[in-house]
């Protein structure tokens, strides 16, 4: 009997318990910025400080976003294309993927561009959001699809089709930052 319980127990620790890379907590914008200088760049999501910057220090900016004055207008959960850029050096799509009802459709259309993707997301078990739970209280942005952790992220990026090239905690302190950012090659 021993034995079955082993087996399954062991079963149930490679299924459920995933160890975390150790990563620094880096400053999401600078890392984004860097990245961006001197390239051609389509920022989804597009919109305040970050945008503006991006646009600033990028060779060429293109940017797409529910609504104007982004270059594109678009609902991404209900297209079947993106727009057709063959000149991107980098896409950036910064707290956009736990928004979408689809984040694999998502994913998949991203596919139709070669170059790498950074994707910005909240971390499930940021340090706040323990906080507001010990209170009672779920905080989370009402608009929000979905909560994702550094497995959860990678799980579907995988699925898809992609490589974490990089990727690092912003906001915080390892394991309970703000955030993660994520670096994808196709």
């Amino acid at each position: 009997m021993n034995g079955i319980y082993d087996v399954l127990k062991n079963e149930r620790k490679a299924k459920m318990e995933h160890p975390i890379p150790s990563v620094p907590v880096i400053e999401r914008e600078r890392y984004i910025l860097q990245k961006a200088k001197g390239k051609t760049v389509l920022d989804i999501g597009a919109s305040g400080p970050l945008h503006d910057a991006i646009v600033t220090l990028a060779k060429k900016c293109h940017s797409l976003n529910l609504a104007p004055p982004a270059d594109y207008i678009m609902d991404i959960d209900k297209v079947d294309f993106l727009p057709a850029l063959s000149d991107l050096d980098l896409v950036i799509a910064g707290e956009v993927i736990e928004h979408l009802d689809n984040a694999g459709h998502f994913l998949q259309l991203l596919k139709q561009y070669t170059c790498p993707i950074i994707i910005t997301t909240p971390n499930a078990f940021s340090a706040a959001a323990h906080a507001w739970l010990k209170k009672g209280i779920e905080q989370v942005n009402i608009d929000h699809k979905c909560w994702y952790s550094y497995t959860t992220f990678k799980t579907i990026a995988t699925k898809y089709g992609y490589n974490v090239k990089e990727w690092f905690w912003y906001n915080g302190k390892p394991l309970t930052a703000e955030g993660m950012l994520f670096l994808l090659e196709g």
